[in-house]
Formats: C-alpha cells, structure tokens, sequence
C-alpha cells in the first residue's frame, strides 16, 4: 500500500521523480511583441506551406 507521511517529511522527501515525467515552465502572459513575432511566423508558415503545395501540385501528388 501508499506510504504517510506527516507535511513537514513531504517536503523534504527527495526520491527519484518519475521517469517520463518532463516539468513544463510555469507559462508567461504573451505580450504584443510577441504576438506580432507569433503572427511573422504563422504569415511565413503559410507561405511556405503555399510553396510546399505547390511544388506538390507540380509533380503530380494531389493534395487537399
């Protein structure tokens, strides 16, 4: 069964974390720089993707 362990013990209790368990940083409000960035890289995604499509279309693949 589960271990108990008073909250003072919980703290200090350092094991091995779970492995496949990556920690993410806390998030960070986008701010309109960075909208303006996020929205340079979406506009030249769609450009190349454009490209992508049509260099497709040119070999004969069809795509959707």
């Amino acid at each position: 069964m589960g271990e108990v362990y008073r909250p003072e013990n919980v703290v200090q209790r350092t094991e091995n974390p779970v492995p496949g368990l990556i920690s993410k940083p806390i998030p960070q409000p986008i701010t309109p720089t960075r909208l303006e960035e996020i929205s340079r890289d979406i506009e030249s995604i769609k450009v190349e993707l454009a490209k992508i499509k049509l260099a497709l279309r040119a070999n004969g693949i069809a795509i959707e």
